[in-house]
């Protein structure tokens, strides 16, 4: 089955790629850039973020969509923000009129999101909480509703709503700097929560989302088992044998401004009611067990 794939380049993107190559899709591969090809057997697709101008086939039976401006960054000005929100919806605008043109009908279409839709809240959070305020959460109202255009086409739609992605690259490459030295940064407010994945517990997940046609709608994308912040870094820490230091707050508050409270100091508890209802099976549930997997297998 054909699967076109957004983002394809990025740490998300790739893994998924080589993952549904290995289970036999034919993937094609939407890239910017033809010098991040990373394998010879994916078929990559040239656009330029606004437009996808090659024809790749009929049958296409499903599109994930992973494209976005990294919201991680220390200077955030109003040009960023206005990456950051193009970025999602241009995607999106692009996939519907490649649709339309080409006069295809895919099966599913699959999303990208982030828990960022809940903002910050010592409250649980299931699928069907109400969005918060703040910025990441206006960029993920946007972005979901943009995405409602695909599913009046008839096609079933799948929104994930990602919390921290752990493994080889995204927020445990910021902590690359400190592998070598005996010391691990603590970032953040130990009383928050955080709600993160296993990069496989994501990747099967979206698979498990393309593969089941019963699924469809919102769905949370983060391990059952969220936990407070200081749990996080202790449990970190021991895992790379290494003390924890603690960074001063108002060096954020100094960089990035209003902005630190939804990058750095952000507060998610969040939980997967719908994969859990629909009997997914997380293979990495518990921190200690996920980090060291990544730990054991690759350096990041």
């Amino acid at each position: 089955m054909n699967v076109l794939i957004t983002g394809a380049t990025g740490f998300i993107g790739k893994n998924l790629s080589l993952k549904l190559f290995e289970k036999g899709y034919n993937i094609y591969a939407l890239t910017r850039n033809p010098h991040k090809k990373f394998n010879e057997k994916i078929k990559f697709v040239l656009w330029d973020g606004k437009e996808i101008k090659e024809k790749i086939g009929e049958n296409l039976y499903g599109i994930i969509n992973l494209v976005g401006e990294n919201i991680f960054s220390l200077l955030y000005t109003e040009n960023k923000k206005k990456k950051i929100i193009e970025s999602r919806i241009n995607s999106i605008r692009a996939i519907y009129e490649f649709i339309k043109r080409e006069n295809l009908k895919p099966e599913v279409f699959i999303q990208a999101s982030a828990i960022g839709y809940y903002g910050n809240s010592y409250d649980e959070k299931n699928e069907y909480s109400p969005p918060g305020k703040g910025f990441l959460s206006k960029v993920c109202i946007e972005w979901e509703k943009e995405s409602e255009k695909i599913e009046e086409m008839g096609i079933r739609r799948c929104v994930i709503r990602m919390g921290i992605v752990l493994g080889k690259g995204g927020f445990l490459s910021k902590f690359s700097p400190f592998l070598k030295t005996p010391f691990l940064p603590f970032i953040g407010k130990k009383e928050n929560y955080i709600s993160f994945i296993h990069i496989e517990d994501l990747i099967n997940g979206i698979i498990f989302l393309l593969e089941n046609k019963g699924s469809r709608g919102i769905y949370n994308f983060v391990s059952p088992n969220y936990l407070k912040m200081k749990e996080f870094y202790e449990i970190f820490a021991k895992v790379l044998n290494k003390k924890l230091i603690k960074i001063p707050n108002f060096i954020f508050k100094i960089l990035m401004g209003e902005m630190n409270e939804e990058i750095i100091f952000f507060n998610n508890r969040v939980i997967p009611e719908k994969l859990l209802k629909e009997n997914f099976n997380f293979q990495f549930p518990d921190l200690e067990i996920s980090l060291k997997n990544i730990f054991c297998n690759y350096t990041i």
